[in-house]
């Protein structure tokens, strides 16, 4: 596969960008558009070291400690931010698909698949599953409104009235795209796609751990996953935050 000539990317090297598009494919979602999203969130490191100090969120995805805990990769949330550092990109890796899956699992499937012709969530929509569930696959709503806390922790998804909407939030996103689909491409070199590596996932009503790629997730109610809905104050919004603002 091409990908945009990311620096960050390209240091991790080809075996795991293989690895990387078997993970976006496991979602489902498209790989340029999830490497257009980890690259902003690891602040275009790739380093499962990366770590916003004010949320605590940690890795390629950003995860914040709670979100951390609910999806079974650490103990507690105290021992989160560490134990994320401590695991390569390619473990990491491997807890993606399970972090969008739980938030799939508790939308309407058919609002926002076939947001692209291929059936996968276009790249506004795949970032809202995990920043905000409950609104992916609209076109319009207030996610956070002016003076509220969502609207306080991510001025760079604000729009200029200060609030952050689900056009505000996409409109970064597809800027995003834009700048990485301008870039120079670097090829990986393709051939077969390596396995993702199965996780234990923290179920999440009771019962025994589940593999993921062998369970279906399950709706958390609320109009929420209870991944997604925790994602909310970490993650890409975070990095926004602590980074210079993306839009003018």
């Amino acid at each position: 596969m091409k990908w945009p000539a990311f620096p960050g990317l390209i240091k991790r090297g080809k075996p795991f960008a293989r690895l990387f598009e078997a993970v976006a494919l496991a979602i489902p979602a498209d790989p340029f558009d999830l490497a257009v999203i980890v690259n902003f969130e690891s602040a275009t490191t790739w380093e499962p070291i990366a770590q916003n100090p004010s949320t605590m969120a940690t890795g390629l995805l950003q995860w914040i400690p709670s979100t951390a805990v609910n999806l079974g990769m650490a103990k507690t949330r105290a021992e989160a931010p560490d134990t994320l550092r401590a695991m390569t990109a390619e473990a990491q890796a491997a807890w993606i698909p399970p972090t969008f899956q739980r938030s799939i699992g508790s939308r309407n499937t058919a609002a926002w698949q076939g947001s692209t012709a291929s059936g996968k969530p276009d790249i506004g929509n795949l970032y809202l599953l995990i920043f905000a569930p409950a609104f992916a696959g609209r076109d319009e709503g207030v996610i956070g409104a002016p003076g509220s806390e969502v609207a306080d922790k991510n001025k760079g998804l604000r729009d200029d009235a200060g609030a952050v909407t689900v056009e505000s939030v996409k409109s970064m996103v597809d800027e995003l795209w834009a700048r990485a689909d301008s870039m120079e491409r670097w090829d990986d070199g393709g051939g077969p796609l390596p396995a993702v590596p199965s996780v234990k996932l923290r179920p999440l009503g009771s019962g025994p751990a589940t593999t993921s790629g062998q369970d279906k997730p399950k709706p958390a109610g609320g109009g929420a996953s209870a991944a997604g809905a925790l994602v909310v104050f970490g993650g890409l919004a975070a990095v926004v935050a602590m980074r210079a603002r993306v839009r003018a």
